[in-house]
């Protein structure tokens, strides 16, 4: 099986506001779409294929020089600072614990209706009761390093995506 390569991938807002407007053909196609959900930092957790043991990192976990894996809370202090380790440790503390590893963007905490972690606000029917609001969108894989890690599929969309 051919791997696919860990790259960025262009957003259609983005291609549009570029002026590639080749993008509005794909709404005549038969395809599925998904919500880009916008939050911030990026986070990467899951296990570390390496020693086995739950990690949390921002996308500088597939860095290929400096990978940032923290799999406890001295190394969160160690990689981060300030809002980020902050969040980190919020999410090494409430985010499962799971054999694969998953990207996704923190929205904010929990016990509110409403997280506007960039430009965009997000309104919940609810309050939600969760400690974090995450929205994972990516699975990934590697048969060794992180650096070497590649997408396997997309999460589930589902409302119990946001954790």
């Amino acid at each position: 099986m051919k791997k696919p390569l860990n790259k960025h991938q262009e957003h259609f807002e983005d291609m549009i506001l570029t002026g590639d407007l080749s993008v509005l053909d794909f709404f005549n196609s038969d395809c599925e779409i998904s919500l880009k959900i916008d939050g911030s930092p990026a986070i990467v957790f899951g296990t570390n294929p390496a020693n086995n043991q739950f990690f949390v990192s921002t996308k500088s976990a597939f860095n290929k020089v400096k990978i940032k894996l923290c799999h406890s809370h001295e190394e969160i202090d160690t990689h981060f600072q300030g809002k980020v380790a902050n969040i980190l440790h919020c999410c090494f503390n409430w985010l499962p614990h799971t054999d694969s590893i998953i990207q996704g963007d923190f929205l904010g905490f929990g016990n509110t209706d409403v997280v506007q972690p960039n430009t965009i606000s997000y309104r919940f029917s609810e309050v939600v009761s969760q400690n974090i609001i995450f929205a994972p969108h990516t699975v990934w894989h590697t048969d060794g390093e992180l650096k070497d890690a590649y997408v396997i599929g997309s999460a589930p969309s589902s409302k119990k995506n946001l954790i």
